[in-house]
């Protein structure tokens, strides 16, 4: 087809086009002489290992990334994982802190209302030890008034 076209060296660059496809390439080593073709073929041969070993070492490549991207990505799991442990025991706590303070409080108070309520009925039972007291002292002095009112007589 470059042959074909109405250029100054069409038939040059046709010369340079043709070891570009396949077919191409196996008319230009057919043209060679038979020691030159061996060597092209044994350069084709390397070439063509060089080509699979590439592929092969991009796919391993491609995947140890698959492999190193799924680990990282387990990794950031267990991160999350503990952070948010860690967050609901920091939370768990602060709950437990805020009931036990509340628990303490409401203890203390009630702990002051019984002992507000102990102190009224032992100052009562001493009021009433003091008005027996002095109901038996009046009583005592009485009799002892009687007494010695009887023996003057």
């Amino acid at each position: 087809m470059v042959r074909n076209l109405d250029i100054t060296g069409a038939d040059d660059l046709a010369d340079r086009l043709l070891p570009t496809n396949e077919q191409g390439m196996e008319k230009a080593v057919k043209a060679l002489p038979k020691e030159a073709q061996g060597i092209v073929m044994a350069l084709q041969a390397q070439l063509k290992q060089a080509q699979d070993l590439i592929q092969h070492q991009q796919l391993e490549l491609k995947y140890k990334g698959s492999i190193e991207a799924g680990w990282m990505q387990i990794e950031r799991e267990k991160i999350d994982k503990q952070s948010a442990t860690k967050l609901h025991d920091t939370s768990i706590k602060a709950q437990t802190d805020v009931f036990d303070t509340h628990v303490k409080s409401v203890t203390a108070r009630d702990v002051a209302e019984i002992n507000a309520g102990a102190k009224l009925i032992d100052s009562n039972q001493d009021r009433e030890h003091e008005k027996e007291l002095a109901k038996m002292t009046a009583k005592a002095a009485e009799n002892a008034e009687s007494k010695s009112n009887g023996a003057s007589r």
